[in-house]
């Protein structure tokens, strides 16, 4: 649109300043679709991303995601807000701006180091979208000395890395096995997305699905050993069992995962369970 974009951003930055609440939310809506073009109303996203209403602005939020790069000066600013909420939506901006925002990289591990938790959680997952290698090892450290639902968030992130992560995948392998089968299927899921130690993850999964009392647990197991495919052909003796669990959840997501790993196999188990229906 070139100058006619600048010229309607203008005139949606005004609704988005002044507007109604509904006229806010239309005014943002167009502007995530306008992207870069989107810089005039730059102010008047921030002051929403600023403001006392949440959903809009959660919804300022998506539009300088949008806008992308030239909101990032901005978004930092915001990172440095005394409330959490600002805080933690400049982290979702950024996040969705992705390797684009890497000039925050430095902000996002202060925060996701120190901030309040659910701040933290947000800005690892933005550390994660931003694929930056500088990012690598400091999550790597969180992942060793966090742990629990915040180890599985570092490890989440790391996953997004794919096999840019590979430099820092022992640290990954070796939370497999800590007291922590929630943290143990996080990693697993990244080991797979980055392709390495993939077999002591899928020994992992087995383990869990095998002796967790945690249903919940044992259906993830099963759900990854299926993404695994046919590189956890050691699981079907366990997805096997599993398909007679109790948990009609769990005997369903067995069958599928089986299905993925090896489909003859599975084609197999179906035939015979209708001949003994027949």
């Amino acid at each position: 649109m070139g100058p006619k974009a600048a010229i309607a951003a203008a005139d949606l930055a005004d609704a988005v300043a002044q507007g109604s609440p509904r006229l806010q939310r239309d005014a943002m809506f167009v502007l995530e679709g306008l992207g870069e073009s989107a810089r005039p109303a730059l102010p008047a996203l921030i002051g929403v991303l600023k403001g006392r209403d949440q959903d809009l602005a959660c919804d300022a939020a998506d539009a300088l995601g949008a806008v992308g790069v030239v909101a990032v000066p901005d978004l930092m600013i915001c990172l440095t807000d005394e409330r959490d909420a600002v805080r933690l939506l400049a982290c979702r901006a950024l996040g969705a701006i992705g390797p684009a925002a890497t000039l925050a990289v430095s902000d996002l591990l202060r925060i996701a180091d120190q901030d309040a938790d659910d701040v933290r959680r947000r800005a690892i997952w933005a550390l994660g979208r931003t694929g930056a290698p500088e990012a690598l090892e400091p999550l790597a450290a969180m992942l060793t000395d966090e742990g629990g639902e915040l180890g599985c968030c570092v490890a989440d992130a790391l996953s997004m890395y794919g096999r840019d992560a590979r430099p820092i995948a022992a640290a990954l392998r070796d939370e497999l096995h800590r007291d922590d089968p929630f943290l143990a299927l996080a990693c697993a899921d990244a080991l797979r997305s980055i392709g390495m130690y993939q077999d002591a993850a899928i020994w992992a999964l087995i383990s869990c699905l095998a002796s967790s009392e945690d249903d919940d647990v044992r259906v993830e197991a099963a759900i990854l050993l299926g993404d695994y495919g046919a590189r956890a052909t050691a699981a079907l003796p366990t997805l096997h069992g599993a398909q007679s669990d109790p948990s009609e959840e769990l005997r369903a997501q067995a069958a599928i995962a089986t299905a993925k790993i090896r489909p003859i196999y599975a084609a197999a188990r179906r035939d015979a369970a209708a001949s003994a229906q027949n």
